[in-house]
C-alpha cells in the first residue's frame, strides 16, 4: 500500500520554548504538521521578527501523547530531513492555489 501525505493547517497558533546546548531559550511558533512515510513532522519557525517567511525555519519529529503534549525531536538522517523540507515545499504549493 502506498503511503499517502496527511497535513493538517493549525487553526491557531501553536508556541513552543526550544533550548540551545547552551541553555539559550528560542520561542518558536509550529506552523503545520505532516505525516510521511509514518512519521509525523512539525514545521516550526523561530519567532525573532522577520519578514522573510523561510528563515528560521526548521523540522523536526513530532510525537503527541496521550495527555495532549508532545515532543520533537531533530532529524539527524540527512535522507529524512532532505524529504521532509521537499515535503514542506510541496505543501507550501498547495496552500499558493
Amino acid at each position: 500500500m502506498e503511503d499517502k501525505m496527511v497535513f493538517s493547517f493549525l487553526s491557531e497558533s501553536e508556541w513552543v520554548t526550544l533550548y540551545t546546548e547552551d541553555g539559550e531559550e528560542i520561542e518558536c511558533e509550529i506552523l503545520k504538521r505532516f505525516d510521511l512515510e509514518g512519521m509525523t513532522y512539525a514545521v516550526i519557525r523561530q519567532s525573532e521578527d522577520n519578514d522573510d517567511v523561510n528563515e528560521g525555519i526548521f523540522i523536526c519529529r513530532y510525537w503527541e501523547e496521550d495527555d495532549g503534549s508532545f515532543e520533537l525531536e531533530d532529524i539527524e538522517d540527512e535522507d529524512e530531513l532532505q524529504a521532509a523540507y521537499d515535503t514542506y515545499e510541496q505543501l507550501k504549493k498547495i496552500e499558493e492555489i
